[in-house]
């Protein structure tokens, strides 16, 4: 009975192991805002976006210019964490990851970009798509910023697994729903419309700026 009970647990732990899907890494670096810059015990900005949520986009240009505003006294990381119910979500925040692999010096910029044609990316825009067509639309947005399409579809293509990483290291933080921010890795109840002296208010007291 005894060798039948531990054959028994045997299998169980290897059902489960087998069963369980792989855990994201326990620390995802992010896109980095300007990663050429070098900061010295920053105050580390953390924002999870989606790159077809209308908020994400209202809150994208306040969020570089706060970026900008400290310089080298915030490092700013930004993680796509693409939302169920946009269409083309995961195809856009996947995107970013092909931008990433080539022209890191370009990810904000690719940002910037799509959050810009964000329209075209709409439920109401993409409903009758299927992904390989919208996957098109993208490269050819990806083409302007110097990426010859097929490297950019193949990019997108090998991403799927790092940008499933990063949704589930969003989801082990407590992400619900986008833009959502940390402050040295305290959530900020942060809102779409915050200003650049929003911002600044959480993290004056952080840094050492009058």
């Amino acid at each position: 009975m005894k060798a039948l009970s531990s054959i028994l647990i045997a299998l169980g732990a290897f059902q489960l192991c087998v069963c369980l899907p792989p855990l994201p890494k326990k620390i995802i670096d992010g896109f980095v805002f300007k990663p050429d810059l070098r900061c010295d015990h920053p105050v580390e900005i953390e924002i999870f976006l989606d790159m077809t949520c209308p908020d994400s986009k209202a809150a994208f240009p306040v969020i570089k210019e706060m970026a900008s505003h400290y310089g080298d006294k915030v490092i700013l990381r930004s993680f796509m964490f693409p939302l169920p119910y946009h269409r083309a979500s995961w195809l856009a925040c996947r995107s970013t990851f092909a931008i990433n692999s080539t022209k890191p010096t370009l990810t904000y910029q690719w940002m910037e970009a799509v959050f810009e044609k964000q329209v075209n990316l709409y439920n109401s825009a993409t409903a009758n798509l299927g992904d390989d067509k919208i996957m098109e639309i993208l490269a050819r947005w990806a083409t302007s910023l110097g990426m010859k399409e097929r490297d950019f579809l193949r990019e997108s293509a090998s991403s799927s697994w790092d940008q499933t990483q990063q949704w589930k290291y969003g989801c082990s933080r407590g992400v619900t729903g986008t833009p959502f921010a940390f402050v040295n890795g305290e959530n900020v109840d942060m809102e779409p419309d915050w200003t650049l002296e929003d911002w600044v208010k959480v993290i004056r007291p952080l840094v050492n700026l009058v």
